[in-house]
């Protein structure tokens, strides 16, 4: 989980996550995109969500690649064309 509360965390706080190789966990997970707008992405999410949910909660970082092992390893950031769908298919889940 990322230490900071949600409206302070920076850039530098997610350049860190890829520079200490920081692994998905229990309480963290790495998205590369937002789920699509197909079945397998929208369930993929909503276990994600569901699964930080029903725990100690969580970060979803939409926006980092990880590599086979779920390690951070590059900061792709999000399509600024499809932001606003990508909001709303996040939000009407």
């Amino acid at each position: 989980m990322i230490e900071h509360p949600l409206d302070t965390i920076s850039l530098q706080d997610i350049k860190a996550l890829v520079v200490y190789a920081r692994s998905e966990g229990p309480t963290l997970d790495f998205k590369g995109a937002f789920p699509a707008a197909g079945h397998k992405g929208v369930r993929d999410f909503l276990a994600d969500v569901t699964a930080f949910a029903n725990t100690y909660g969580g970060d979803i970082v939409i926006g980092v690649h990880e590599d086979k092992n779920g390690v951070a390893a590059e900061i792709v950031g999000i399509d600024r064309t499809g932001l606003n769908e990508g909001f709303r298919r996040v939000e009407g889940l």
